[in-house]
Order: structure tokens, then sequence, then C-alpha cells
């Protein structure tokens, strides 16, 4: 587990819906998300063509993007959200299409609902399902690390995949798994850390045999 001291595990935002990072946050596409993003820190926002800020493609447009190459499509084929929802992390898949779980946020009365989607109609169970105001980091992790995937025996939406019996480098396994948040600065760097941590214990365990 990466180290807590590194971590400011009881941050939270004051809110999903109210802060400038919820201008990017239900941008389906990974990679046109990134670009958008990337866009914003430089100051050239308005290169980038109007229709790309929707949250989801056109028909069209959203397969010619695939044609150019697969990993475009990673997130475009996520399904729409609901009234008032918005994503408040996501994990990236290294795979051939770029494939995306998506965690979810729904305000209803004075709760926020809690679900996770992905590109595949998957069902997935997370814990909590609700709560009064948004999650602290610490429970964000505890949520994306508690979430069963109906596809896997065990918990958790990162080790599943980084522990599937790839016939790679674990250096590419280590790396297969990413997780980002618009919300939560720190999210990305505690899963970088865990990452690493994984691939010294295989290097070890390969050092072994």
């Amino acid at each position: 587990m990466p180290d807590p001291k590194k971590f400011d595990l009881d941050y939270r935002p004051e809110s999903y819906w109210d802060e400038h990072e919820s201008i990017f946050a239900n941008i389906k596409g990974d990679l046109r998300k990134n670009a958008i993003r990337q866009a914003a820190k430089d100051g050239s926002l308005e290169e980038i063509p109007k229709v790309l800020f929707a949250e989801s493609l056109p028909e069209d447009l959203r397969d010619s993007l695939g044609a150019i190459h697969p990993q475009n499509m990673g997130g475009e084929y996520l399904p729409d959200y609901e009234e008032d929802e918005i994503q408040i992390a996501q994990i990236s898949l290294a795979s051939t299409t770029r494939d995306v779980i998506s965690v979810r946020a729904r305000r209803v009365d004075e709760w926020i609902e809690y679900r996770i989607e992905d590109e595949y109609d998957t069902e997935f169970d997370c814990d909590p399902t609700d709560s009064r105001k948004p999650l602290s980091l610490g429970e964000l992790i505890a949520l994306i690390d508690g979430a069963k995937d109906e596809r896997f025996e065990s918990r958790g939406l990162v080790n599943n995949f980084r522990n599937l019996e790839m016939p790679c480098d674990p250096r590419e396994r280590a790396s297969f798994v990413q997780v980002s948040s618009d919300y939560y600065p720190q999210l990305g760097d505690w899963y970088g850390d865990e990452a690493r941590e994984w691939l010294n214990r295989e290097l070890e365990l390969l050092r072994e045999e």
C-alpha cells in the first residue's frame, strides 16, 4: 500500500457540481479529454473544435476517430450520464481500444448516489452507494478498491487487471491501468505509487525463480 503520510486522505471537494473541474469531468473520450485538458493548460482552447467539448460525440465523428486509431474509441462508448450525474474518477486501460471504467456521482435531493459503468454493460457493485457529502480521497480509494466487477472473483478495479496473465513484461502490466480524477489531484499519484510497489514485488518474484 502507498505511504498514507504522503497523501491527504481526508481531502474532499466541496462539491462535484460547482467546481471548475466539472467543465471537463463528463467528456467521455479519454484521449479527447486529455487533449482538451492540456489545451486549457497551454491557453490554446480556442484551437479545439467546439464539437469535441461535448459529453458524447455524434456517431459519425466517433466512428471516424476510431478508424484513425482504435485508442481514440476509449471512453466514447460509455453509457450516457443521467440527470445531474458527473464522473468523479476513471480507470483507463492500455488495451487496444483504451477501455474506460467510469465512477459516477449523481445528486438526488440531499444525497449523492454512486455507480460504476464501463463500455460493455458490466455489472459493478460498490460501497458506499450514497453519501450526504462528497467522498474524501480515502473513501474514494476504498470505493475503487472494494468494488466488485462481475468478471472477477476478487474485488477492486485496478489490481485485477494488473494481475491478468498477459504475455508481456511486468513493466507493461504495471502501466496497463491508470487512475485519474478531475476532483482528486492526488488520486493518480496514489495508484502510481501502488503500481510501482506491485512492479517491485513482481520483479522480486522473477529474480527468485
